[in-house]
């Protein structure tokens, strides 16, 4: 664990393989140490890398939702690939078929293979797609969302079908461009636990970095970024004043955790649309149903 941490926590996290749970909190103290799958160099459990001359610790294919056993073990078998016309040519397209390609693009295990002298993502996501129909010499049908290539979409796509998902709605730089293309009021700090500073307002959308701020006793408000999951109305009386109370319960999510906002006195629950991209406010105190509470003095949906 001292010497090699990352074949450490590689061996931990193919011990713990089929305990999804316990691989998510594992991942999430790792951080972006863990990437994910990669087509060109397929492995079917944790494997350490050497991508860019930084050593990473590689998600296997078989975290990709849609990504059957039998994906898993062409690729594996006649793996690695060095160019995508050497994957074209060596796979059994009937193993391998359409569905698949898809759910491995859409799960970002495609992203080695793609001309990094692109440098717009979506520009080379497309392009990578294109190739890959010209190689194939016939008519491929993918599913239609691969297509989707704004930023939110792909973000979104990842975390649904990448079982080892660790990123946060504000690591993306295209979604945060796009979010201060709408909240002008939104300046850069330079900083990657606290982006963004509205007024003098610290903004973050890593729900981890809400918890230490938390246990190291910030007291001030916080703004958080976050994609909304769901929202509860309960109301009651006070055993001890007997006084009704009311509720709003915001369940939010960073891309792979989720924290609790209380909202006191409001009466109705939000029902907007899940994933909506929204701007929270207020004071952080200890979670009762998320390890994290943030007691909402504004919340609002980014459009």
């Amino acid at each position: 664990k001292h010497h090699h941490p990352l074949e450490w926590w590689a061996s931990i996290l193919n011990v713990y393989m089929d305990d999804e749970t316990r691989v998510r909190q594992y991942i999430s103290k790792l951080g972006n140490l863990v990437r994910p799958p990669s087509l060109k160099y397929p492995t079917d459990k944790f494997a350490v890398r050497e991508i860019n001359g930084e050593r990473y610790i590689v998600t296997p294919l078989s975290a990709i939702k849609g990504v059957g056993p039998a994906v898993v073990r062409e690729l594996c078998s006649k793996g690695p690939f060095p160019t995508l016309e050497d994957f074209v040519n060596r796979i059994d397209h009937a193993r391998v078929n359409s569905g698949g390609i898809s759910y491995l693009i859409k799960g970002r295990a495609a992203d080695d293979m793609m001309d990094m002298s692109i440098a717009d993502y979506a520009e080379r996501r497309t392009a990578f797609i294109q190739e890959y129909k010209r190689l194939r010499k016939k008519e491929i049908r993918l599913q239609e969302d691969v297509f989707n290539v704004d930023p939110l979409s792909v973000f979104l796509m990842e975390k649904e079908h990448n079982q080892a998902f660790n990123k946060h709605l504000l690591s993306d730089s295209g979604i945060v461009n796009i979010i201060k293309s709408k909240w002008p009021a939104l300046r850069d700090t330079g900083r990657s636990g606290i982006p963004l500073v509205m007024g003098g307002i610290p903004v973050l959308s890593n729900i981890k970095v809400a918890e230490g701020l938390n246990k190291n006793g910030h007291a001030s408000e916080v703004g958080m970024i976050l994609l909304f999951e769901s929202s509860t109305f309960t109301k009651g009386i006070s055993k001890k004043s007997g006084r009704p109370w009311s509720k709003v319960a915001v369940y939010l999510s960073d891309g792979y955790s989720t924290i609790e906002c209380t909202w006191w006195d409001h009466k109705v629950a939000l029902g907007w649309a899940r994933n909506s991209i929204v701007y929270v406010r207020g004071k952080l105190k200890e979670g009762w149903k998320t390890s994290v509470n943030l007691q909402i003095e504004e919340i609002e949906r980014i459009e």
